[in-house]
């Protein structure tokens, strides 16, 4: 959808180009495209690293209706992926906030350590058949990177490094941060 989709009947004595029609607002289709141009190819921030303190803490949240979770792993270091289990697509975690050594889907019990690596799928043998390796089962990391504490991401794999996205923009507030 282009902006002259979007032109409407602005109103009475008001130039087009000081207008915004109200379906950027409401349209379903605007706002996958806003999704798919936008807002999977920025850096969002996501919480502050004293959220995740221990080993093996998780926050889940959404972005533009994609469930996500921030884990820290046995490294130390956050990790973002997306909250779906990657057998059935079933959501994995269900808590805002919590600490588990590893992650295990209800459904079919698969579960994935804090690197998101597949541990363990039970009756693995019911695969044989089919050549499944759970090296290829992962869950689908999303780039997390960390500024002074806060926690970004973004889901574009082949965006610019969140330092360079960043710029001077935090220079006033680094001494705070």
């Amino acid at each position: 959808m282009s902006p002259r989709d979007l032109k409407g009947d602005a109103p009475q004595g008001l130039p087009e180009t000081h207008y915004v029609d109200g379906r950027v607002y409401s349209d379903p289709q605007i706002f996958e495209d806003e999704k798919r141009l936008i807002l999977n190819k920025v850096w969002h921030f996501a919480a502050h690293d004293s959220e995740l303190p221990e080993v093996y803490d998780f926050r889940t949240f959404q972005h533009a209706s994609l469930p996500l979770f921030l884990y820290r792993g046995q490294d130390g270091r956050i990790r973002c992926f997306v909250n779906a289990c990657s057998h059935r697509g079933a959501k994995l975690v269900n808590e805002v906030r919590g600490n588990a050594a590893r992650i295990t889907c209800f459904y079919h019990l698969w579960s994935y350590d804090d690197r998101g690596t597949c541990i363990d799928i039970p009756r693995s043998d019911a695969y044989d058949t089919v050549g499944l390796d759970k090296s290829d089962c992962g869950l689908r990391e999303v780039r997390c990177e960390t500024y002074r504490g806060l926690v970004f991401f973004n889901l574009d794999d082949s965006s610019e490094p969140l330092n360079d996205w960043l710029g001077n923009a935090f220079e006033s507030l680094d001494a705070a941060l």
